[in-house]
C-alpha cells in the first residue's frame, strides 16, 4: 500500500489475517492497500441504497441493469459489474453493523467524538464484519491557526482527550479488547525546516 495503514493491512494479509482499513474522514491515502478493503464511514451514519422506501426497486433495477456478464462483454464492464455488486454487499454488511452495534459508553457531542463512536461500534462488529485486523482513520483538522495560538491549541486539544477518554474507557472497560488496540496520533503540516512563506 501508499500508506502506512494500508501497508499494516498489507502485512496482516500476507500473514493469513482479514484485514481491511476503515475511515471515518474521508478517503485517506494512508489507508490505501494492495490487497486489502477500504470502506468510509460518514460520522452522521451510514444509509442503504436509496433508503426511500418509495424508491426501492431502484436497487434491484441497478443491479439488474450491471449482472451477468456475456461472451461479448469487455474486462471493463466485468470489472464495473462487480465492483457494483460488491459495493452493494459491502454497504449492506457495513449499515448493519454498524446500526446494531451499541456502545455503553457516552461519547462527546464534537466531531472527533462522534468519529470515535462509530470507531467503537465497528470494532464491536469486527466478527460479523469478518475481519480479525483493521487500521481505522480518524482527522482533525483546525490546527493551522495564525494567531491566539494558546487558546486554539487548548481547545482542540481538549476535544482530542475528552474522544480519547470516551474511547479508551469503550474499549478498555465495555468492551474488554484494551490489550488488543493500539492508537497512533500524527501530526503532518508540510513545513519544511527552512523557512517559507504561505
Amino acid at each position: 500500500g501508499r500508506g502506512i495503514g494500508g501497508r499494516l493491512i498489507d502485512a496482516a494479509i500476507a500473514n493469513g489475517f482479514d484485514a481491511g482499513g476503515v475511515s471515518v474522514f474521508g478517503l485517506p491515502e494512508v489507508l490505501v492497500s494492495n490487497h486489502g478493503s477500504l470502506y468510509t464511514v460518514d460520522t452522521q451514519g451510514l444509509q442503504t441504497f436509496n433508503p426511500m422506501p418509495w424508491a426501492q426497486p431502484l436497487k434491484e433495477k441497478v443491479m439488474r441493469i450491471n449482472r451477468a456478464t456475456s461472451l461479448g462483454s469487455g474486462i471493463y464492464g466485468e470489472t464495473w459489474s462487480d465492483l457494483v455488486y460488491k459495493s452493494f454487499g459491502e454497504n449492506d454488511l457495513l449499515f448493519d453493523a454498524v446500526e446494531t452495534a451499541t456502545v455503553e459508553t457516552e461519547f462527546p457531542d464534537t466531531p472527533m467524538g462522534k468519529q470515535m463512536e462509530i470507531i467503537s461500534k465497528l470494532i464491536k462488529s469486527r466478527v460479523e464484519r469478518g475481519n480479525d485486523r483493521d487500521v481505522f482513520y480518524a482527522e482533525m483538522p483546525g490546527f493551522d491557526t495564525h494567531g491566539n495560538l494558546g487558546m486554539w491549541l487548548r481547545e482542540r486539544t481538549a476535544e482530542l482527550n475528552e474522544a480519547l477518554e470516551a474511547f479508551i474507557s469503550e474499549i478498555k472497560d465495555q468492551q474488554n479488547v484494551w490489550d488488543d488496540v493500539t492508537i497512533v496520533v500524527t501530526s503532518e503540516f508540510g513545513r519544511t525546516l527552512i523557512g517559507n512563506t504561505g
